[in-house]
């Protein structure tokens, strides 16, 4: 039988996923707006998946705000910051950069 008494020293880690579906609206280079139901804690960090003309686009985020959404039962509203991602990676902010360059042209 092995002795189990010392591994209280021992750090144990893991990652905890959830996947939940939610409403995204004004994006931007440094983040977005969601609405989510259940409600994101403010300075959850996650991922945020969304495929767009048959790619996918990943971005990592970190809860900035969120508030229940006025007159809407059990909905809530949250602003994301987006987080830096490896270049090589598509990423939402990437794209909502090349939309502002091409409307401004």
């Amino acid at each position: 039988m092995r002795d189990t008494t010392d591994r209280s020293s021992e750090t144990q880690r893991a990652v905890l996923m959830r996947r939940q579906r939610i409403d995204i609206g004004d994006v931007s280079r440094t983040g977005c707006r969601v609405g989510a139901s259940p409600r994101l804690a403010v300075g959850t960090v996650g991922m945020l998946t969304v495929e767009i003309d048959g790619q996918r686009h990943v971005e990592l985020f970190r809860v900035a705000r969120s508030s229940a959404t006025p007159g809407a039962d059990q909905l809530y509203e949250a602003g994301l910051e987006f987080l830096p991602l490896p270049a090589d990676m598509a990423s939402l902010h990437s794209i909502a950069a090349r939309l502002e360059r091409s409307s401004s042209n």
